[in-house]
C-alpha cells in the first residue's frame, strides 16, 4: 500500500457513499491489518483539484473507521471546504446553527419556537406578561382580574346575595342594597330606646316591635358592610309607638338618621319609614314615611 491513495473523479452528491465503499474495499485487501492514519494517509481526489484527507484515526480490515474522538461526533465544513469534528458537549444541549456552523448550546438559548399544535405543557408558570396568568392553582368561583399592567390577581367568590363592585379601582364584592328579603321570623322585641341598630348583610325591609308598653327612641342604622344608595324600610308592627330621631348624638357617626326641618318621626302601629343610605353626607336620608 502506497502512502498516499488517490481517487480521482469523485462525484461530490455521492461522496459520502464513495467514500464508504471505498474504506470498506481498502480495508478488505488486506483483512488481517488495520490501518493507522497517522502514518498513513488516504486521500480523496475529485480530479477539480478538491481534495479530501484522512491522516487520523484508523481503519480496521472489516471495513469501519475508527476516529480519534471518543464517543459521538458531528463532521462540519467551514466555508473553505474544510471538514472538522466537533466533539459532544454538555449533556443537554441542543444542536444549533449560529448561520456559518453548527454549535452545541444550552437550551436556554431558544429564543423563537414555531406553532406547537399538540402536547402537554410541563414548564414553570407563565407570567401574565408572556400571556399566561402568573397563577398555578385556584379555588372554585375565583374571578381574574387585573390588578397592574402585568398582573393578574384572584377574587374569591363573595357571601350569598352579594353583587360585584369596586373599590380602590378594582373588583370587590359589596352587599346587594336592591335585594328585599321577605322573612317571616319574628324580630327581636325592642324594650327599650335604640341606638345604631344592626341589620342584615341583605334585608331592606325590617321590622320592628315595641314590647316596651311605651314610646322608645329609635335614633340609627348601623352603616357597617353598607353600600352608597342602600335603601331600607322600617314598619313598626306592635301597638306602642316608636320615635325616629334627627341626627341624634346617641348614635355613632355615619349611623345617625338626618330628617327634613330637623323634626322627629312617630312610627305608630303598622307605620313605616323608608331610608336610603348617602355615604357622601354620611347620613340615612329619609325618603317616605306614612
Amino acid at each position: 500500500m502506497k502512502q498516499a491513495t488517490t481517487i480521482s473523479r469523485l462525484n461530490r452528491a455521492y461522496g459520502s457513499v464513495l467514500v464508504c465503499a471505498f474504506l470498506a474495499l481498502w480495508a478488505s485487501a488486506t483483512v488481517a491489518q488495520t490501518r493507522n492514519f497517522r502514518t498513513q494517509r488516504l486521500v480523496l481526489d475529485d480530479g477539480l483539484s478538491h481534495t479530501l484527507t484522512l491522516k487520523t484515526g484508523s481503519l480496521s480490515g472489516n471495513g469501519s473507521y475508527t476516529f480519534p474522538l471518543p464517543g459521538a461526533g458531528l463532521f462540519q465544513s467551514d466555508a473553505s471546504g474544510v471538514i472538522s469534528i466537533t466533539a459532544p458537549s454538555t449533556s443537554g444541549n441542543i444542536l444549533m446553527s449560529n448561520g456559518s456552523a453548527w454549535q452545541s448550546v444550552a437550551q436556554t438559548n431558544i429564543t423563537s419556537v414555531g406553532t406547537i399544535t399538540t402536547g402537554t405543557w410541563h414548564g414553570s408558570t407563565i407570567g401574565a406578561g408572556y400571556g399566561g396568568t402568573g397563577l398555578a392553582s385556584y379555588t372554585i368561583g375565583d374571578m381574574l382580574y387585573a390588578s397592574g399592567t402585568t398582573t393578574l390577581s384572584k377574587l374569591a367568590v363573595g357571601t350569598t346575595n352579594q353583587v360585584l363592585g369596586t373599590n380602590a379601582g378594582v373588583p370587590a364584592w359589596t352587599q346587594n342594597g336592591a335585594t328585599i328579603t321577605n322573612t317571616s321570623a319574628t324580630p327581636t322585641a325592642l324594650s327599650t330606646g335604640t341606638n345604631d341598630y344592626a341589620i342584615g348583610a341583605s334585608q331592606t325591609y325590617i321590622r320592628l316591635n315595641n314590647t316596651s308598653g311605651s314610646a322608645i327612641n329609635f335614633t340609627g342604622i348601623d352603616h357597617t358592610g353598607v353600600s352608597d344608595g342602600r335603601n331600607i324600610t322600617l314598619v313598626n308592627i306592635g301597638a306602642d309607638p316608636i320615635v325616629v330621631k334627627h341626627q341624634s348624638g346617641l348614635s355613632s357617626s355615619g349611623n345617625k338618621i338626618d330628617l327634613p326641618g330637623g323634626a322627629d318621626i312617630i312610627l305608630s302601629a303598622r307605620g313605616t319609614a323608608t331610608f336610603i343610605y348617602d355615604s357622601a353626607l354620611g347620613y340615612w336620608e329619609l325618603l317616605s314615611t306614612n
